[in-house]
């Protein structure tokens, strides 16, 4: 048995949402990707196609031999970036080169800016091994169509018009309206516009999603970087980009489309609810930051605005933002929040599902699109480790990764740049990272001393002044553990003179004596990372 198909997919995704540095945009162009097939591609099929269609059909498990030759039209599914369209194999392949363009018309005035691509090619559902087959080719023809094929999406800059501040295409667009509401009476491009137009969307349906989590409306999600709760004299702000691992794996058992749209959309129902709980925890922690002053809070339109906003919240695939003071207890907790088995999930590989997490923590002003990159290379940081650890034949063998880091000022483009400039020392590594979250029970395990847990603890000590070391000494181990060892061993000398000590967490692989590494860790030390984070902890040992 054949069907038709029209596969659909968004091009550089990362791109379009974290171009501008403006917290609006960001969110806009988020809802606008995630809203883009299920609204839009559905209204020019809806409208378009005069033969019999289901385009509700997505929605609910896909059994082929009932519902595939009911109607001419069905949507297959959609999620991850990507849309699948079934058609009678009788509709003429013009018809459907014809509904491709006028997709791509909407999408340009409803998206500009963004990049879609598509492939039209024929499904088997015979059997398990013909559809996978069929599959995979209309996917190889997407991707050939994706290198050959480069649209303009945009309106060219001639050199006589005027540019957008924010974006720097074409400005083309007048706003009275007050798209940004510090910034009325100004010119902006159609890309800008549509965004900011999209924000109000993706707070309500934000708001309806976690209703109960945010009391009926008591609190909201704030659209300003400048409201998240960051204090002005350390106006620092974490992009956190947190992703499931090995969801290959989880998705390689899945033979048919059934299969494969119910695991995807109990993937999609975890992570809600995983998040759910995280806001769930941070209502309950409100009025503890207002009165210890240890975040900024906002009121807005009678709300009390949250220290986070989420930007991507699909499938596996989260990335929020939020004060970097908070960045590693709610990274922490979601990444805990997701490991925990959920009974009232119906796909077994999706009750339990092992993450990492990558946080850039960087100032406010900071350009957003490298804060963003950078959370996803230390994303896939942790991932390396995770994979050092995985064994495939053996479930309980997942583990779940952090690593962070600091960026201040102009610094190098990539992480691997970053550790080699800002973290190299005469004895080795200053960054000790990536840290375990989630220990693996099973296989090869997880080192004790990479321990996301231990270096909270020993960062807490840190501040503990009274017990262990005096402030400006904490400063000077920072300095010392760059040099060599005879000045490291003159400095702890030091501290025994003047009744100081090292933090008492016990590290089986690191020296006492110098803070550096022995056997496996030889060539690291934890100690940077733990002075580094004393300032953003706030939360992270609950």
């Amino acid at each position: 048995m054949e069907r038709k198909a029209i596969l659909f997919d968004v091009r550089s995704i990362q791109r379009y949402i974290y171009a501008a540095n403006k917290l609006r945009t960001n969110i806009g162009a988020s809802y606008i990707v995630e809203n883009l097939f299920s609204e839009t591609l559905v209204k020019v099929l809806d409208k378009n196609f005069n033969g019999s269609k289901d385009l509700k059909s997505w929605e609910k498990p896909f059994y082929a031999e009932r519902e595939s030759t009911e109607y001419q039209c069905q949507i297959a599914y959609i999620g991850g970036g990507n849309a699948m369209v079934l058609f009678d194999i009788s509709v003429d392949d013009d018809e459907l080169k014809r509904l491709v363009a006028l997709f791509s018309q909407k999408v340009l005035i409803k998206a500009p800016g963004l990049h879609i691509g598509a492939a039209i090619g024929i499904l088997d559902f015979s059997n398990n091994e013909t559809y996978k087959n069929s599959r995979n080719k209309l996917f190889a023809v997407l991707k050939q169509n994706q290198n050959n094929i480069i649209p303009t999406v945009s309106l060219p800059y001639t050199g006589f018009t005027q540019v957008c501040d924010i974006d720097g295409e074409v400005a083309s667009y007048y706003d009275d309206q007050g798209l940004f509401p510090k910034e009325r009476h100004n010119y902006y491009s159609h890309e800008i516009v549509a965004k900011a137009n999209a924000v109000k969307k993706s707070n309500d349906k934000l708001e309806g999603m976690f209703a109960k989590e945010l009391n009926d409306g008591e609190y909201s999600f704030p659209t300003e970087l400048e409201n998240l709760g960051q204090q002005a004299k350390k106006n620092y702000i974490a992009i956190v980009h947190i992703d499931g691992n090995n969801m290959g794996v989880k998705f390689s058992s899945c033979t048919d489309l059934s299969s494969h749209r119910e695991l995807s959309a109990d993937i999609k129902e975890k992570t809600k609810k995983s998040f759910g709980r995280l806001l769930a925890s941070i209502v309950a922690e409100y009025e503890d930051y207002k009165s210890n002053k240890s975040l900024n809070l906002q009121e807005a339109d009678g709300k009390k605005l949250l220290p986070i906003r989420p930007l991507i919240l699909g499938g596996d695939d989260v990335t929020f933002i939020c004060p970097a003071k908070v960045a590693i207890a709610y990274s922490k907790r979601f990444i805990q929040f997701m490991a925990e088995k959920s009974e009232d999930i119906n796909t077994e590989a999706a009750r339990s599902i092992d993450c990492c997490g990558g946080i850039a923590i960087l100032p406010t002003k900071y350009p957003f699109f490298r804060g963003y990159i950078l959370a996803e290379q230390l994303c896939d940081s942790a991932k390396e480790k995770m994979r050092e650890l995985w064994d495939e034949n053996n479930p309980d063998s997942g583990s779940g990764w952090l690593d962070f880091v600091f960026l201040h000022g102009e610094q190098a483009p990539t992480l691997k740049q970053i550790l080699a400039r800002e973290y190299k020392a005469a004895l080795g590594n200053m960054h000790f990272g990536p840290y375990c979250v989630i220990k693996n029970t099973a296989g090869k395990k997880a080192d004790d001393d990479h321990m996301l847990d231990k270096l909270i603890e020993c960062s807490k000590q840190f501040t503990l002044s009274k017990q262990y070391m005096q402030k400006n000494k904490v400063k000077g181990l920072r300095a010392v553990l760059q040099k060599d060892e005879g000045m490291i061993n003159s400095f702890m000398l030091q501290l025994n003179i003047i009744d100081q000590k090292m933090p008492s967490v016990e590290y089986k692989y690191i020296n006492s004596a110098t803070g550096w590494g022995t056997g496996i860790n030889k060539g690291f030390t934890p100690y940077v990372d733990a002075i580094e984070m004393m300032e953003y902890m706030e939360g992270a040992d609950k």
